[in-house]
């Protein structure tokens, strides 16, 4: 019997290195088969940039054009804006110049009394919408009997229009002479 017990203990023990290497092969093909997802993964995710950079290649030469036209529309448009803001100050100075010359004859010829400044606030208010109004424009007919400040005129009252509707819009409040 002591026999067939030393012959058994040698068995027991495969059987317990058996179990161990089954365990481990289970732990290894877990281990694989998460190595074999995070592979494919990386894989889509190579394929995927090869394939975004081969697109970026051909469209490149477009993306380029179309940032250039974009980049030339913003200096339009800011030039444009320039352009508006310049004439507005022009149209404001020539009014403003002569609401200045205008009042400053009333104020020579008077005082400081009320009665005087109501009369150069008059005068200014009704010399600045005389200006807006093209007043300043002299006559220049062509062969054709048109009047060549007409365009003056007419851009002039446009801006002044458009000044309006903007303050309007954006609740600004401008103090009248």
């Amino acid at each position: 019997m002591k026999s067939l017990k030393e012959s058994v203990a040698p068995l027991c023990n495969t059987e317990e290195n058996l179990s161990a290497s089954l365990s481990n092969v289970s732990a290894l093909e877990h281990s694989l088969s998460a190595i074999n997802e995070e592979c494919i993964f990386m894989q889509k995710l190579r394929d995927f940039v090869c394939g975004i950079c081969v697109c970026l290649q051909h469209k490149a030469p477009c993306i380029e054009e179309l940032e250039d036209k974009m980049q030339k529309l913003h200096k339009e448009r800011a030039a444009a804006i320039l352009e508006r803001r310049a004439a507005n100050s022009d149209d404001d100075m020539k009014e403003l110049v002569a609401a200045i010359s205008a009042a400053n004859q009333v104020l020579s010829k008077g005082g400081g009394n009320a009665e005087t400044i109501k009369a150069v606030a008059a005068t200014a208010l009704a010399l600045r919408a005389a200006v807006r109004e093209g007043g300043d424009f002299p006559v220049e007919l062509d062969e054709f009997s048109r009047d060549g400040n007409m365009q003056n005129q007419m851009d002039v009252s446009r801006r002044a229009n458009a000044q309006e509707r903007r303050r309007a819009r954006n609740g600004v409040i401008r103090c009248q002479l």
